[in-house]
């Protein structure tokens, strides 16, 4: 453990740095690293030259509007981030006809991704479209405009992918197009790459103290999903993989810092999945306060899709109709009576019982509309049922209503009153899954990919003589080197 290699450094002062923190991460830093009552710095977590806008999309509308928002030379050189290598061909093949695109992903090759990179960094390239893998070694200043085509997977890897826009301190623009599509298919691999805790138990009854090499492992998993069964094992202390690929199971107890990163994970979606839905203020105060940046001055940015709606690309606002006026004065009015804040959804359910509106997508823009012009305050908030968090929008008038507002300075987001709108809570527990545990005896599923020990090939030997030599030196599993099926590709 870290903290106690610290210990020879005492009484020498220790300084932490990392670069997009939460408080809990913060948190578990100083605990791991056994600090007592450290002094925090928090800072720096403001971009005064990006502006933010979030829109809701759906997916086959995306490409269209990615072409349309990278039309003009002024908003290239461009990254498109896609959550797979499937989009990233076809969104790039939507982009040809506006100028030099090309798509970046893992299933190229090593050289074929260089060339990339050097291309796009000389000038050769005017927009990127990659998943996550692009960018990390990237230092381009004059990136004008970062485009994400879906949800990141949470809070801190979106604020990291914008931050590769506008390095040279010049105005540039973030635009995140989601929609509820996003958010159950982060949810599908979360489940993907965290199964339910009876498949672990199931494969770890399978492995006995005494040690079995891995591919005599019997499952009905294919190998890939076997892989990464036995590496949360393997992560969390479960079983040991030596140098040889033999696995042993461990006495230790391993379930609850399994669940505890499987809720962490799924909790990384739902506030990146609630952050796309916050409207409720300036876009860069929201990325303050997520991280805890309390010593900012905690004014809005001015150019982001709350704090200057007009300045948008990716949504259009006209003046709102006589019936959302209407509904807007009935939720001002409701409010003025109200001693203290109230649920979006209870304010709804007032004005519907009124009769003023039955369409919960009108009534939702005409409020956002409210908070936007600052004549409603909105934050987000949450309380427990049946052990689950319920996250919710929360309004409060900001003074008496005395009359009819100007409906002049007013504007609608017009795609708004068909967009949906939903919020997501993360879980706290676990609830009973129906996920069957392997078959006993049960050999590989049909289509898993060949043990390399099963093909009789010398190259295939030597690879595996490679792969136990580099385990060995390395201290690791040998499928962390490289996997069975990678070792059968070649």
């Amino acid at each position: 453990m870290l903290a106690q290699r610290l210990l020879r450094f005492r009484p020498a002062p220790i300084v932490a740095m990392t670069a997009t923190a939460t408080p809990l991460v913060q948190k578990d830093i100083a605990m791991q690293l056994d600090l007592r009552k450290p002094k925090l710095h928090i800072h720096g977590f403001r971009r005064t030259n990006i502006a933010i806008e979030i829109s809701e999309v759906a997916l086959p509308d995306r490409p269209a509007l990615a072409r349309k928002l990278l039309s003009r030379e002024s908003a290239r050189p461009a990254i498109v981030y896609a959550p797979t290598r499937k989009d990233t061909e076809s969104i790039a093949e939507a982009l040809q006809s506006i100028g030099r695109v090309s798509p970046y992903h893992a299933g190229l090759s090593h050289e074929k991704r260089q060339g990339i990179q050097r291309d796009f960094q000389a000038g050769k390239l005017d927009v990127i479209v990659a998943t996550i893998a692009f960018g990390m070694g990237i230092d381009k200043s004059d990136i004008r405009t970062v485009v994400h085509a879906a949800l990141p997977s949470s809070v801190e890897a979106y604020y990291q992918e914008i931050g590769r826009a506008g390095r040279d301190g010049k105005f540039s623009r973030a635009i995140l197009m989601h929609s509820y599509a996003d958010h159950r298919t982060r949810e599908f691999f979360i489940k993907k790459n965290y199964p339910d805790i009876k498949v672990l138990e199931g494969v770890l009854k399978k492995i006995p103290r005494e040690g079995v090499a891995r591919p005599d492992i019997r499952s009905s998993m294919d190998a890939s999903t076997l892989d990464n069964a036995l590496e949360k094992l393997w992560v969390h202390g479960a079983i040991e993989i030596d140098g040889n690929d033999e696995v042993r199971s461990l006495p230790k107890a391993w379930q609850k810092s399994y669940l505890d990163q499987q809720i962490h994970k799924e909790a990384e979606v739902s506030l990146m999945s609630n952050f796309a839905q916050n409207a409720t203020s300036c876009r860069m105060l929201l990325f303050l306060h997520h991280f805890g940046d309390v010593s900012d001055k905690q004014e809005g940015c001015g150019i982001c899709d709350f704090c200057l709606p007009l300045g948008s690309l990716s949504k259009s606002f006209r003046q709102p109709n006589a019936r959302e006026q209407a509904v807007m004065v009935g939720l001002l009015k409701l409010l003025d009576l109200q001693t203290r804040s109230m649920s979006i959804s209870k304010a709804f359910q007032n004005l519907e019982a009124s009769l003023l509106v039955s369409d919960r997508k009108l009534f939702d823009a005409c409020a956002d509309t409210l908070i936007r012009q600052g004549a409603v305050t909105a934050k987000m908030e949450s309380f427990e049922k049946d052990g689950q968090p319920i996250i919710y929008k929360s309004l409060t008038a900001v003074g008496p209503f005395l009359e009819e507002p100007n409906w002049d300075d007013y504007l609608i987001l017009e795609s708004q009153a068909t967009s949906e709108v939903k919020t997501y809570a993360p879980r706290k527990s676990k609830a009973k899954s129906k996920t069957k545990t392997p078959r006993q005896g049960a050999s590989r599923s049909k289509g898993s990919s060949q043990s390399i020990d099963e093909i009789d090939d010398p190259l295939a030997q030597k690879l595996r003589g490679w792969r136990l030599r580099t385990a060995k030196k390395e201290k690791v599993p040998a499928y962390r080197v490289f996997s069975d099926k990678t070792l059968s590709a070649l």
